[in-house]
């Protein structure tokens, strides 16, 4: 998306800063002072401190490593390399990277302006999550130029838990989307891609208010501005000290996002990092040659070998903090990667290729892996890449008009990207590219992609793009409730299946009423039926959509059966009539009498099991 945050810093934050300057030069001097002017010292490993030694399944193990060794930047695994091996129950072999840190705690209440503490001193941690019951074992691994070290070996056991585990493509609906054991999975919800003048407290606010509404899925940026960990600071490239704060801020985002069930796609790069022309940032990206980084030009961080091995010690830094987290829906490559200067898609390809198999070695939870761009068109090339694991469209309207018919726009792009056979969903819409939905005040158009994405072959709903200046300040999240509250009563597994047609018989003259259809894969039929007039834009020039009764829809190729009918309504997020249908072994067609609606109304079809 082309906008930049208008964020200002608070007095207090610059304190704050000049605060932290002097810690990290007291945390350096306490580094150094493992320097000896005479010999190197070997590493060495002092003690390993887990957090418990019994843990539910799919829930943390965290290790406290107390070591003394001698580097200059804890965050170059060329100087200092920490890993521990995690053996299960039955043989497998993990390798977990740990990583350093600087300790905050954050002072402010829930939902205030954030206030963080002062950093504490640095230390080395490793996060695991272990996905099988029974007895672990583990061996902590330290490596400088200096040596090796090895810990004791420690032993922790795994109990029993609820936890359905991390998200996958789904392997009985590779169109959809599955947790570790099984259970399918849906994602409603939209972008929060960074925070604003409350920083933490801002999410705090949002994503209360979309779990509340049934919401499950936000999209969430590395932004130099927010969350992002490499970017200004004495020693910004490769050495991530100077933004430990921020560090700290994505561990309250993914612990808070935990509680309450909501799934984080975290976006690693954006556009304007390496552009000088959309959302610029590239004058002040620390791997600009002029900020004394190996780069001339935006575009060779694709093929410089510098940059890359630059990006490859993030990456690593990345899994070793975050990749422990269940609630990791997704690693994002890239937001809009088109938008950089000079794009050339050969040379990105060939580095998300790379990228991709880079971040499969290191990330031993194996989370899924997508990008993006600014034009739905692209990019076949990196969409077939084994390494990229589901696809991802952006759409806006143009201004001033905006886009006419969201829902359509939703549905034909959805649909388009199924040839890649992977899963898909919108994962940003906005009706105008250029600011807010402000000609649409009651979210119409919200309402109406949310429902478009049930029956347009979507892996998760459409994510609506203007979080902080267009859903919250008009409480906007009512939106997402009807539709969670229906996939709640038919099941995820209902959805992600193959979109067909349905014909809508009896319509008056005047309305122009459409039925889109899915046929999930657990032979749930979904049907979503509307006044295509009544569009946000239709209704903005005085096109007020009236009750219609008498109407019927005709489907055709459904197994024969008996069937549970549901309609929905689509504002109140309720049943509107609950009945019984056969379908014959003949012509396998079923004609259903419409409830009467206004502008829309949702139905499943749900086959009866038999006892």
């Amino acid at each position: 998306m082309e906008r930049l945050p208008g964020v200002s810093l608070p007095s207090e934050f610059l304190a704050l800063v000049w605060s932290f300057v002097t810690v990290v030069a007291i945390s350096l001097v306490s580094i150094a002072s493992y320097v000896q002017a005479a010999e190197a010292l070997p590493p060495q490993i002092t003690a390993v401190t887990p957090n418990r030694t019994s843990v539910p399944r799919y829930s943390l193990l965290q290790l406290q490593v107390e070591l003394e060794a001698e580097y200059d930047n804890p965050f170059d695994p060329d100087q200092i390399d920490l890993q521990a091996v995690f053996t299960s129950p039955t043989g497998r072999v993990l390798r977990v990277p740990g990583f350093f840190m600087l300790p905050y705690t954050r002072e402010s209440a829930p939902g205030e302006v954030e206030w963080l503490s002062y950093p504490g001193p640095g230390q080395w941690q490793i996060r695991f999550t272990p996905d099988e019951v029974g007895d672990w074992t583990f061996v902590v691994l330290l490596k400088t130029p200096q040596g090796e070290a090895q810990s004791s070996g420690g032993r922790f056991v795994v109990t029993p838990s609820d936890a359905p585990g991390f998200i996958r493509v789904n392997k009985e609906n590779p169109r959809g989307f599955a947790f570790d054991n099984g259970q399918p999975f849906w994602g409603i919800g939209e972008n929060m891609g960074w925070y604003g003048s409350r920083k933490s407290g801002d999410y705090d606010v949002w994503l209360n208010h979309l779990a509340e509404n049934g919401g499950n899925l936000i999209r969430v940026w590395m932004a130099s501005w927010g969350f992002g960990i490499e970017w200004d600071g004495p020693d910004g490239l490769g050495n991530y000290l100077f933004r430990q704060d921020r560090a700290y801020q994505l561990d309250l985002l993914f612990e808070r996002a935990q509680e309450l069930g909501i799934k984080i796609i975290l976006v690693l790069n954006n556009h304007g990092q390496l552009s000088a022309r959309v959302n610029p940032e590239w004058d002040r990206n620390p791997y600009n040659v002029r900020n004394g980084g190996p780069l001339s030009r935006p575009t060779d961080f694709f093929t410089d070998p510098k940059a890359k091995e630059l990006f490859r010690r993030r990456l690593r830094y990345i899994v070793a903090r975050w990749g422990y987290a269940t609630n990791l829906f997704a690693w994002e490559f890239w937001n809009e990667v088109d938008l950089t200067d000079d794009y050339d898609a050969e040379s990105v390809t060939a580095w998300h290729r790379e990228m991709a198999g880079v971040l499969r070695t290191l990330d031993p939870f194996d989370h899924m892996i997508t990008t993006s761009f600014s034009d739905y068109r692209q990019e076949p090339s990196i969409w077939m890449l084994p390494g990229i694991d589901f696809t991802m469209t952006h759409f806006y309207g143009q201004p001033p008009r905006g886009d006419p018919d969201p829902a359509k726009s939703v549905l034909q792009r959805d649909r388009d990207k199924r040839r890649f056979d992977k899963p898909t969903f919108t994962a940003e819409y906005g009706l105008d590219w250029s600011a807010p939905s402000a000609q649409d005040p009651d979210g119409t158009h919200l309402h109406d992609i949310l429902w478009a994405s049930t029956v347009s072959g979507a892996a998760a709903s459409a994510m609506t793009w203007w979080w902080d200046n267009y859903v919250d300040p008009r409480n906007l999240y009512r939106h997402f409730r009807p539709v969670s509250e229906f996939v709640a009563r038919i099941g995820a597994g209902s959805l992600a299946g193959e979109p067909f047609s349905a014909r809508v018989s009896g319509v008056p003259s005047g309305r122009r009423i459409e039925a889109y259809g899915e046929k999930g894969p657990n032979g749930v039929t979904v049907l979503w039926v509307r006044d295509a007039r009544a569009t946000w834009a239709e209704m903005k020039q005085g096109y007020q959509p009236q009750p219609v009764s008498g109407l019927s829809v005709e489907l055709s190729g459904l197994a024969a059966g008996r069937y549970a009918v549901l309609w929905w309504d689509t504002v109140e997020g309720k049943p509107v009539r609950e009945t019984t249908a056969i379908v014959g072994a003949t012509d396998q067609t079923l004609v259903l009498d419409i409830p009467d609606f206004q502008r829309d109304i949702a139905a499943a079809i749900l086959p009866e099991r038999q006892p």
